[in-house]
């Protein structure tokens, strides 16, 4: 009995300090019967409204080509990120996420907040952020699962989609 709670509170203490320092706690498992879909996409084309000043979010919007793991065309992806004003640390900011995975047989829709750097347009190279899925049309109707996004070095990301039967 001691051994489990000394592995919970463990467990606590660092998904409290990984989530005080802005670092999404991510687990490992999939849940028993989930689908796992594992997308890239290219290195975003990007548009953002001007800083209007103190108390006015900023919105940004990115479209890139979605692929396979193989490196095949696969559909777009596209997000609408909205900054969201509030006191997440002195270099961080939370950001809404908005995201759709446009596939050949149908649509994956995610939504979520985001730590980002106050300096940065993107996430963070190698940090994984989680967001729900939400929704889907077509051969991914009434999705709902997890998206776990990460940045890559060279620009594109990975995300992987555990979706839920």
């Amino acid at each position: 009995m001691r051994v489990g709670r000394m592995i919970a509170i463990a467990s606590a203490l660092i998904t409290m300090t990984a989530l005080a320092q802005g670092t999404p706690a991510i687990a490992a498992e999939t849940p028993a019967g989930a689908t796992t879909l594992v997308l890239f996409n290219d290195v975003p084309k990007s548009s953002t409204t001007p800083d209007l000043g103190p108390g006015v979010a900023t919105v940004s919007v990115h479209d890139a080509v979605l692929r396979s793991s193989k490196g095949k065309p696969v559909g777009t992806f596209h997000v609408v990120i909205t900054a969201v004003n509030d006191s997440s640390g002195v270099d961080n900011e939370k950001r809404m996420r908005n995201v759709v995975f446009y596939l050949g047989d149908g649509q994956i829709v995610a939504s979520g907040m985001g730590i980002y750097p106050k300096t940065e347009q993107y996430l963070v190279v190698s940090v994984p952020h989680r967001i729900a899925i939400v929704g889907g049309t077509g051969k991914y109707l009434g999705a709902r699962g997890e998206v776990t996004t990460t940045r890559r070095a060279n620009g594109t990301y990975r995300h992987v989609l555990t979706l839920l039967k």
